[in-house]
């Protein structure tokens, strides 16, 4: 017999902190999204390095210009100053990449979670449930889709006791057949009720 009982819990307990392991799930729109924003950091980061550079050229030229003797020293410092700078600005934009993916990677994993779980219920599978961690974008999502599977949960339970109660009926009347036709609906609704044997 199926189990009837449509007192379940919409969200039930769910795996602490499960980690996803693979960070670019999208690969092609994560890699688009974070080419995008590292594009214009690396203009940013090319505008600010020039500005520093002619500043400091400036700088250097006035300094020069009443310490010739200081010519030397002055170019040394520059260049390192610059070297230093393009580090410093190589550094940022690695950040901007890694940080950027991690950020993609909350929405293209909670779009990739919610398209399995689609595909579950379209197979069949009622109890499946849409679970997304804290961070997570797409969180919106997660209450109203459980809240759907929980309402096909109790509708294919109102469905078989339904389809069940007229099988008996009509056995009652003495048509077997149709009841046994019958039952078989009820018998497929019924395993939409039940929760899964095997692990998802």
């Amino acid at each position: 017999m199926p189990n009837l009982d449509s007192n379940e819990q919409l969200n039930p307990p769910l795996r602490p902190n499960f980690r996803r392991r693979k960070f670019l799930i999208d690969r092609r729109g994560q890699l688009l999204a974070t080419a995008k924003v590292a594009g214009m950091a690396l203009v940013f980061l090319i505008l600010l390095n020039v500005i520093f550079y002619l500043w400091n050229a400036l700088e250097t030229r006035a300094i020069v210009a009443s310490n010739p003797h200081l010519t030397e020293q002055m170019e040394t410092i520059d260049r390192h100053t610059s070297l230093l700078l393009a580090a410093v600005s190589l550094l940022v934009l690695a950040i901007i990449v890694v940080r950027s993916i991690m950020l993609t990677h909350r929405t293209a994993g909670a779009a990739f979670n919610l398209r399995r779980c689609l595909n579950l219920v379209a197979s069949g599978d009622y109890h499946t449930t849409f679970r997304l961690r804290a961070k997570d974008n797409l969180r919106h999502l997660q209450d109203p889709f459980n809240l759907m599977t929980q309402s096909l949960r109790d509708r294919a339970v109102e469905d078989h006791q339904m389809l069940d109660d007229l099988a008996t009926k009509l056995e009652e009347l003495g048509h077997s057949e149709l009841a046994k036709e019958v039952r078989g609906q009820a018998e497929a609704r019924a395993r939409l009720i039940d929760p899964p044997t095997e692990a998802e």
